[in-house]
């Protein structure tokens, strides 16, 4: 059997779905080494041997004995580290990956410096210079909630979005729509398949009738998060709207929403203008997709393991891959990326229907090596 250091991701092989995994690893530390870590090269250099390198994501955590565990996750798939140890802050791990006849060994040493990892692959023929950043940790507030609430006849539906922002900030925004009146049919139940009617034309006897306009004025402010509590204040001023284009406005009114989330679930209260306090809750929009799911990926050319993780906020990551959104709905979930190789790129479309914690779609490439599709079929797992 060949034995020969491997630095890099066969590229070409993986687009076309031969099983490949990139071998490169390092990593960061805050206080504890467990968590996600992309890794890169730090610069190009003379010596660097060859092969497609890209970004990788190493996986670190606590297995049931609190041994330290890893993965390697790269476009080519997934793959366990071995030889794994962190000792007086200096990381070391060894990656064998099996091709055929021939093992590619590569092995990796680094150490914290300015919140980062920087560190050193090595091979017999040559080294690169790794530097590894920690991924953030979505914490579970946020996300899409939709809320329900009744008032009178009318029921309101309302999304309220939570997002964390580059420095770590949380920001929210308040969508409101309206929803039917109770025991009346959405317009989906009550239209069904059939198309959707014309609009009517105003009547005679409505010419001079105010027209209401839903929502309004709305601002979110003074948002704040901390230990796991978000409050913030909703000013909301709603308005009549006349034919004519003249709108009356309504005195601003103010509430306080102090809200916590457990898991897929948001409770907590609203404090009214009067002063009252009333309960409130929510579901989280796209809950059966998020979470860590474990894919095999299937082609002519064999089978791969592949990671795809939808973040709280339905942006993920496929492999090392950033998606930036997720569309969720009526149990499928879909997504595009775009994968470069050289002076080419490729579009990438990822399609699945979801059944419980179980997955089966298909990963398709619009335009091949050869120029034709390429369609790989994908079952999953959601494995947290």
């Amino acid at each position: 059997m060949k034995r020969i250091a491997f630095l890099g991701t066969w590229a070409m092989l993986i687009a076309v779905g031969m099983p490949g995994v990139s071998v490169f690893g390092a990593l960061a530390q805050d206080q504890d080494i467990v968590g996600q870590w992309r890794l890169e090269r730090i610069a190009e250099q003379a010596d660097t041997p060859r092969g497609g390198m890209m970004s990788s994501i190493l996986s670190l955590s606590r297995d049931k004995d609190g041994k330290l565990v890893g993965q390697m996750v790269g476009l080519g798939g997934v793959s366990e580290v071995q030889d794994l140890s962190f000792q007086n802050g200096t990381l070391k791990f060894t990656q064998r990956l099996q091709m055929r006849d021939t093992e590619f060994v590569s092995q990796f040493s680094g150490t914290l410096k300015d919140g980062k990892l920087v560190g050193t692959l090595t091979n017999p023929r040559g080294e690169v210079r790794m530097e590894g950043t920690r991924l953030p940790v979505l914490p579970d507030i946020v996300g899409d909630w939709e809320i329900t609430t009744t008032r009178g006849q009318r029921q309101m539906v309302t999304v309220l979005s939570v997002r964390m922002d580059k420095e770590g900030k949380i920001l929210a925004t308040w969508q409101p729509r309206r929803g039917p009146r109770v025991g009346q049919e959405t317009d989906r139940q009550r239209q069904g398949d059939r198309p959707a009617r014309p609009e009517r034309p105003d009547r005679a006897d409505q010419a001079d009738q105010p027209q209401r306009q839903f929502g309004g004025m709305m601002e979110v402010s003074d948002v704040q998060y901390k230990d796991g509590v978000l409050t913030f204040t909703r000013r909301f001023q709603g308005r009549a709207r006349q034919q004519q284009d003249q709108q009356a406005q309504q005195p601003e009114r103010m509430m306080r929403y102090t809200l916590r989330a457990e898991g897929d679930v948001l409770t907590g209260t609203v404090t009214t203008p009067q002063g009252d306090q009333q309960p409130i809750e929510g579901k989280r929009v796209g809950a059966n997709a998020v979470g860590t799911w474990l894919l095999t990926v299937s082609s002519q050319r064999g089978e791969r393991a592949q990671r795809l993780v939808i973040r709280p906020d339905l942006t993920a990551l496929y492999g090392p891959m950033e998606i930036d959104q997720v569309a969720v709905e009526d149990g499928t979930i879909s997504f595009t990326m775009t994968m470069g190789f050289g002076d080419r790129t490729f579009e990438n479309t990822f399609k699945a229907t979801l059944d419980g914690d179980k997955l089966t779609g298909e990963l398709t490439m619009t335009t091949g090596f050869d120029g034709q599709p390429v369609t790989q079929q994908v079952t999953g797992k959601k494995i947290s």
